[in-house]
């Protein structure tokens, strides 16, 4: 069966979105503790380092990956007619929200990573060393940055990916060289565009008490202040190395996968 055969129903999207995530997380891990280390000014990790935090990074991000593919799915079928490809408007819609939604789960699981990251730690040690000092209100401190982030880098994953496909299928004949190459690109963009965003939710999780109560807003305002426009992409580099490579790798993972699906995650597709 051909790739473009395949049509995925709602848990077909749902798994194929956590599949993708586990698979890219495996590479992309090490771009993440380097990029905290980056933005909370901390130097280079030492190597050892580098995958610390990759099972609570997974165990959020691949529920919410998975959350974030079936309700692009449900919009874009809500948004699509006759099966069209949407309209770039609707496509940011799409895809914002994609991120939007799940982003809950990605802030709590971040929190305890980056604390991870940055002091080593089990995870359970984190979890309740959070909940003695503020509760579960602690623990979920960045969700406003978070939201921000995922819905940029569901940008990347799934509009500006379309956009940079339709760019580069005209000169790169092979498709899994297109494929790669498209997703490099949305990623990278995606990386720089949501890295304010991402710069806001390293420091408030991984600072303070002084620094939790302050808001993401605030936070942007002290940093333009002192740094200026320039202060908020601190860490950017490092974001669109990480980025970049991860959604080359799901959007790679997101046509590739679904073929080897059993059937009943897959839905026919749609008559002429």
């Amino acid at each position: 069966m051909s790739i473009s055969n395949v049509h995925l129903n709602g848990a077909g999207e749902t798994l194929n979105g956590g599949l993708c995530t586990a698979l890219s997380l495996l590479f992309a891990q090490p771009g993440f503790t380097w990029k905290t280390f980056a933005m909370t000014q901390r130097g280079r990790p030492p190597f050892w380092f580098l995958w610390r935090g990759y099972g609570t990074n997974a165990a959020g991000g691949v529920p919410a990956e998975g959350i974030s593919f079936w309700v692009y799915d449900c919009v874009r079928r809500h948004l699509g007619r006759d099966g069209q490809e949407l309209g770039a408007g609707a496509n940011v819609v799409a895809s914002s929200l994609a991120g939007l939604v799940p982003s809950p789960i990605n802030a709590g699981f971040e929190r305890v990573m980056t604390r991870q990251q940055l002091e080593g730690g089990g995870f359970w040690h984190h979890v309740r060393a959070l909940y003695r000092t503020g509760g579960l209100r602690n623990i979920f401190v960045g969700i406003e940055p978070t939201a921000g982030r995922d819905a940029v880098y569901n940008l990347g994953v799934f509009a500006l990916n379309d956009v940079a496909n339709r760019v580069t299928r005209p000169w790169i004949e092979d498709p899994l060289a297109q494929t790669a190459v498209s997703g490099m690109g949305a990623g990278i963009v995606a990386g720089a565009l949501s890295t304010p965003f991402d710069l806001c939710r390293t420091l408030v999780q991984s600072s303070s008490d002084e620094m939790m109560r302050k808001t993401a807003w605030k936070i942007a305002k002290e940093i333009i202040k002192r740094d200026g426009i320039r202060g908020l992409f601190r860490g950017c580099l490092s974001r669109c190395v990480t980025v970049g490579p991860l959604i080359c790798l799901t959007t790679i993972f997101k046509k590739y996968l679904p073929p080897y699906f059993p059937s009943w995650f897959r839905e026919p597709p749609p008559t002429a």
